[in-house]
């Protein structure tokens, strides 16, 4: 269970957003394992609290710096590598990290055959992202479902993956 506090989207408080990932995908991803890294990562800096990625004091890393450090490394597999990332792909033009992951995700389950209904409960950000800004409206069933009684159900996800 990876736990978030914040404020997201619409929020106007802090809470804390849970999500259940796998250990380990059906492809042999260890989520497990890089969460527990991340963990450590930031106990060997005392940083207890704060963003996943900061520098180290703890401020937000600029989301381009991570995404060019992403890209470099996919542009260095796809020079060493073959069969991984496609010679004629353009990296820098065609990934990024704000839809690259999410789409590849979500691709990835539906050619595992992830139910709709599995993909849509974890892709619950698109509800709020169609608001434009406001509260989006949601079914009934989203408002009032337990996270710790969806587990099942989010974790096919990732472990699909």
């Amino acid at each position: 269970m990876i736990p978030l506090l914040g404020r997201y989207k619409t929020e106007n408080a802090e809470r804390y957003h849970l999500t259940p990932l796998a250990l380990r995908s059906k492809s042999g991803l260890e989520f497990g394992r890089w969460v527990s890294r991340l963990a450590d990562a930031k106990r060997m800096q005392q940083l207890t609290h704060g963003p996943a990625f900061s520098d180290n004091r703890g401020n937000v890393v600029d989301p381009r710096w991570i995404e060019m450090e992403i890209l470099d490394r996919f542009r260095a597999i796809q020079e060493k590598t073959t069969g991984v990332i496609k010679p004629d792909v353009q990296v820098y033009e065609e990934f990024g990290i704000s839809r690259s992951f999410r789409r590849g995700a979500t691709t990835e389950a539906r050619n595992q055959q992830v139910p709709e209904s599995d993909i849509n409960l974890m892709n619950r950000w698109r509800n709020f992202e169609k608001a434009g800004g406001k509260r989006p409206r949601m079914r009934m069933e989203d408002h009032y479902s337990d996270i710790s009684l969806m587990i099942p159900s989010l974790l096919r996800f990732s472990k699909a993956l």
